[in-house]
């Protein structure tokens, strides 16, 4: 496996595509440990509600291997633990069914810039339960915040004056609707 970087120079300059090859071939992925409680409670034969609490700590991620460290450094510094929480509801009148659902996920990230960016999903749908095939029909909707700057603010390269001048790079807020629509069909034989 090979890598590419843009490397900056002493006068200003980048030497672009520098190639800098990775030593190990074995290098591992450990990846968050996660904690799920979940609860769910039945109302007969007419529905039921269930919540799931998940908690995982991403600054636990760790990479094996040569010359990782600013890796692991960088994942324990910019990441943390997260609650994520799952609520969940079915109702049911004989063999046709009306489900609905809502998610909250925290971010992982410790910056102060990303600390309110949470997803929420909502979803709702209706399903039907033949002797022979079913099918269910559902409506999901993502949101979540983010934040977008078009330039890096900094210093222009190569010019005398080191200090930022070219504009104050304050982000924009954008807000995320993704919209999914999903449809199931089954066949028991």
């Amino acid at each position: 496996m090979d890598a590419y970087y843009d490397w900056a120079l002493a006068d200003g300059s980048t030497n672009a595509f520098e190639e800098l090859p990775i030593r190990s071939a074995s290098n591992t992925l450990r990846t968050p440990w996660k904690f799920i409680g979940s609860a769910a409670f039945q109302f007969q034969q007419y529905g039921l509600l269930s919540i799931d609490y998940e908690r995982v700590n991403y600054n636990k991620m760790r990479l094996s291997g040569d010359d990782v460290q600013n890796q692991n450094d960088g994942v324990r510094d910019k990441c943390q633990a997260v609650n994520n929480i799952r609520i969940g509801a079915e109702g049911k009148l004989g063999s046709f069914a009306i489900r609905g659902g809502f998610g909250y996920y925290s971010t992982p990230y410790k910056s102060s810039d990303l600390k309110n960016i949470n997803y929420m999903t909502y979803s709702g749908g209706v399903g039907y339960r033949g002797k022979s095939f079913y099918c269910d029909l559902a409506y999901v909707l993502l949101q979540y915040p983010d934040k977008y700057s078009l330039y890096q603010y900094g210093p222009e390269a190569g010019t005398r004056d080191e200090s930022p001048t070219w504009g104050n790079n304050l982000p924009a807020d954008i807000k995320y609707n993704l919209n999914r629509f999903v449809a199931t069909i089954g066949f028991r034989f």
